[in-house]
């Protein structure tokens, strides 16, 4: 009996959102001192798997980078999200 291989490729895409009427480009991160992709508190929480609240923990922590909006909302950059909070309490991705 012949057999047969099945090869199987995923392509996932990761999609980043700010606040409803935010600017969707990179945002300045004084931190890290570049154009950064940001995201609001809520989404960083679900791409961190952490609650909203530990998320604000993190922030008041200076675990991971963040600024205000021109519209008052907090920008979390995704650079410090992934290297340096998420990984220092051992959460992942």
């Amino acid at each position: 009996m012949r057999r047969r291989r099945v090869e199987i490729t995923l392509e996932t895409h990761e999609v980043i959102s700010g606040p409803a009427g935010s600017n969707r480009s990179p945002m300045w991160c004084s931190q890290c001192e570049a154009h950064v992709w940001m995201a609001n508190p809520v989404d960083a929480a679900a791409m961190a798997r952490v609650s909203v609240a530990t998320m604000y923990r993190w922030i008041e922590a200076g675990l991971v980078h963040s600024r205000k909006t021109r519209a008052g909302f907090n920008a979390i950059c995704m650079d410090s999200l992934k290297s340096k909070g998420a990984r220092k309490l051992g959460s992942t991705f």
